[in-house]
């Protein structure tokens, strides 16, 4: 029988977690929520109290007091707890932020689209009367304005991929102009805020 195969050299190697560490932490978190309330900790703001909090603990320990008075529990555990939810609340600004980028630039793409399409749609018999009567249609001011949405529809384009570098397999969204399922998909995993 030959050894089986796991394609897992990537991914994060979750035994390497230090769990006396983690289990203080947890520690934490419990004696958090029987004092506050489960997950109050994402409700504070501004996010740089934990900050604040963090290094208050660290002074603490650093001056000789390993555990914390009140809870009776060691001030590095209550530190990176709040370098934790400093860390997640900070991730989730950013996201929010980007969510908000992408769902505004894709409200411009769907308008800058559709004006490209209307437009052409529209004046496509003209361009094409002009061109049998022998007249050059890339001369026309009709023509140049099509070709400034175009080039408009195509800046926004750019913009939105560059605004979504990060999101896997969005961007064949972009390049199919499906702007609203890219919009939706960015606020269903990106955003915490409910979809218009």
């Amino acid at each position: 029988m030959t050894e089986g195969l796991k394609h897992d050299a990537e991914k994060p190697r979750w035994e390497l977690l230090p769990l006396a560490t983690v289990e203080d932490i947890v520690k934490v978190l419990t004696y958090g929520a029987q004092k506050y309330a489960p997950n109050n900790w994402q409700l504070v703001t501004p996010k740089e109290r934990y900050l604040a909090a963090a290094l208050r603990h660290i002074t603490a320990w650093q001056s000789g007091e390993p555990v914390d008075a009140e809870s009776g529990l060691p001030h590095l555990a209550h530190a990176l707890c709040s370098i934790m939810f400093l860390h997640y609340l900070d991730t989730e600004e950013k996201q929010n932020n980007s969510c908000t980028i992408i769902r505004a630039l894709c409200a411009k793409a769907i308008k800058a689209r559709d004006v490209c399409k209307n437009r052409k749609r529209a004046n496509t018999p003209e361009l094409l009367r002009m061109q049998r009567n022998g007249k050059s249609v890339f001369e026309t001011e009709l023509w140049h304005e099509i070709r400034l949405a175009y080039i408009a529809h195509d800046n926004i384009r750019q913009q939105l991929k560059s605004a979504c570098r990060d999101m896997p397999g969005v961007s064949n969204l972009i390049d199919t102009e499906d702007y609203e399922t890219l919009r939706d998909y960015a606020t269903k995993h990106f955003c915490s805020v409910e979809k218009p």
